[in-house]
């Protein structure tokens, strides 16, 4: 429908989905928005690259570069985990990626009467010589995760447009500009971006439950959920940022500190100018960004009756 009236369209739905994301999305978001100075917004959109960067060069010094403790409710866990592998066992129903199908087999040939009392003897002791160890090898288990880590570039993303510490921080002072990224079609790189989970301490490399559920085989652990957790994880002081990120690997320079990769043209539909963008910094990347089509140019302006921050469409 037309907006035929003369109030300009406000902006402010952010949060809007996609029906074609593929079934390896980790999200179904239209947009995500990326906050930036005027001068290196020419760049991006001259060059039609992102940076993708290493922790190093990221602006939070535990960016990426911390230990994760290993510090398990173990009689939680021993209680779950010998609930639900008891079921597994007499319902005879224990996965095939079960770590503990030997064990079972074993207490299977005992005679029945002491089937019972072997498994609970037995799991608790195993349970805690699992953990044990895992703890006893957590500093080596860091020392080989540093270069794997150090080397993994990311792309950072937030999906909010509209915070005013964002456009302090990374748009020049509210000089600069925010510009908006689309999930174009089911091949966006887009739809691999994940958010950031803020917290007040650090989280255990392996919680409770994800403990658990590789005990009864519901979900087996990997190195890859460890380093998730590294890659997605900062600090609460961080949160206004409301960042997502996407992480594909040491990218094709493995070497280099940065790499800046080229997004589609459909990928960036839309350029919302800061409070303060000069009129001459405005014409040229409203320039550079009409090869976008179609494309949206935006203005953020001051709400008169609160502190807040609104956008509307040019």
């Amino acid at each position: 429908m037309l907006n035929t009236s003369l109030e300009p369209m406000i902006y402010q739905n952010f949060d809007t989905s996609v029906g074609y994301a593929p079934s390896s999305a980790l999200n179904t978001r239209e947009h995500f928005f990326k906050y930036m100075s005027a001068t290196t917004a020419k760049i991006v959109l001259n060059n039609g690259t992102l940076r993708w960067s290493r922790s190093t060069m990221l602006n939070d010094p535990f960016d990426m570069n911390f230990e994760l403790p290993l510090n398990p409710d173990v009689a939680r866990i021993k209680q779950e985990a010998e609930r639900i592998c008891w079921q597994q066992f007499v319902n005879s129903i224990e996965p095939p990626e079960s770590t503990l199908k030997h064990a079972f087999a074993e207490i299977r040939r005992l005679p029945r009467e002491h089937q019972e009392s072997a498994f609970k003897k037995r799991l608790p002791a195993a349970i805690d010589a699992w953990v044990g160890n895992m703890q006893k090898s957590l500093p080596q288990m860091h020392k080989d995760a540093k270069p794997i880590i150090k080397n993994l570039k990311i792309l950072s993303l937030t999906v909010r447009p509209d915070i005013p510490t964002m456009w302090s921080h990374y748009a020049d002072s509210y000089r600069g500009v925010v510009l908006r990224f689309r999930n174009g079609d089911k091949n966006s790189p887009f739809f691999m971006a994940k958010p950031v989970d803020y917290l007040e301490e650090l989280p255990n490399l392996f919680s409770d439950q994800e403990l658990i559920d590789h005990v009864t085989a519901k979900s087996l652990l990997s190195s890859r959920m460890a380093v998730d957790k590294i890659i997605y994880t900062k600090s609460a002081h961080w949160s206004y940022e409301q960042e997502w990120r996407i992480s594909l690997g040491s990218g094709r320079e493995k070497a280099s500190e940065f790499e800046d990769r080229f997004f589609a043209l459909h990928e960036l539909d839309g350029v919302i100018f800061g409070l303060g963008t000069p009129p001459q910094d405005k014409k040229l990347i409203a320039l550079l960004a009409s090869k976008h089509t179609p494309i949206k140019m935006m203005q953020l302006k001051r709400k008169s009756d609160r502190f807040g921050l609104y956008i509307e469409e040019v």
